[in-house]
């Protein structure tokens, strides 16, 4: 509908503000208060949490999403554990999409990965808001340190985020249900990931 467009491009607009106060305020000046850091993090907290407490009283039986990809492929949780989750999450009888971006698409295409037989489908969306419209009828959203997993958890949706060599203090999106695994230097086993995405399922219902 006219409304939801409208809704989505206005959350979309304000979370592109935050990340503009963020980057404005890159230059870090020790012991120094940064309003345009503070405020442009605080606007997305709160829209997070409207969100996230709005419409997760409403039950969703959506899809587990998957975004495998990342501006940098050094930020990319390998692709054999991808596979073996998404293994797991299919003999549990769940539905998954993933999320096949220009930069995934132009490195290695994660339609050609050998994803469990029948059980995979795909989003292939160059569009900011059409995107926003497939993520937010996730039932929990899995995804590396990218522009994707922020605007997952802007939208309300449960987000498990994988770090793998960024600081997650620093760039760990912000949202009402977002889990964070991982670091700079540090490569989260499946079983983590998988522990807290059931955790994330649990509390989805």
């Amino acid at each position: 509908t006219r409304f939801s467009q409208f809704f989505l491009e206005y959350r979309m607009f304000g979370y592109q503000m935050s990340q503009v106060n963020v980057w404005i305020s890159g230059v870090r000046v020790p012991n120094v208060w940064q309003p345009n850091l503070v405020l442009g993090i605080l606007a997305d907290v709160i829209n997070s949490f409207y969100l996230g407490h709005l419409f997760f009283f409403l039950p969703l039986r959506g899809p587990v999403v998957l975004a495998v990809g990342s501006g940098g492929r050094h930020k990319c949780w390998p692709r054999e554990h991808w596979l073996a989750l998404a293994g797991r999450l299919a003999q549990r009888g769940e539905a998954i999409e993933v999320v096949c971006g220009p930069a995934e698409l132009a490195r290695e295409d994660p339609r050609s990965w050998p994803w469990p037989a029948g059980e995979v489908g795909f989003v292939v969306e160059a569009e900011p808001v059409r995107l926003a419209r497939r993520l937010e009828s996730a039932r929990v959203f899995v995804g590396n340190d990218s522009g994707t997993t922020h605007l997952a958890a802007m939208l309300g949706v449960p987000v498990v985020a994988v770090f793998v060599a960024t600081d997650s203090s620093v760039w760990a999106p912000v949202g009402a249900h977002v889990h964070v695994v991982g670091g700079v230097g540090q490569l989260p086993g499946v079983d983590q990931v998988e522990r807290l995405l059931g955790e994330a399922l649990a509390w989805r219902g």
